[in-house]
């Protein structure tokens, strides 16, 4: 797949299987982590990340150096 990949992201979770691959503020980033959110919300059940589940995000340029939880909005 050859796109520009500086805004892009990959969620992955913990098989490493892609959950998804794409521009950081594509509406199907919020799709992939309402279906992790934690139905109690922050709680010791997710230890108070508000996410369950077992799942990364990370930038595909790899020498990008910002947070990425700053720039996608969850």
């Amino acid at each position: 797949m050859r796109y520009p990949i500086k805004n892009h992201i990959r969620i992955t979770d913990c098989t490493g299987r892609i959950l998804f691959e794409g521009h950081y503020r594509s509406k199907q980033v919020d799709r992939v982590l309402d279906a992790n959110r934690c139905p109690s919300g922050p709680c010791a059940e997710c230890d108070d990340t508000g996410y369950i589940g077992d799942f990364e995000v990370n930038w595909i340029d790899e020498y990008r150096e910002d947070n990425i939880y700053e720039c996608i909005n969850y």
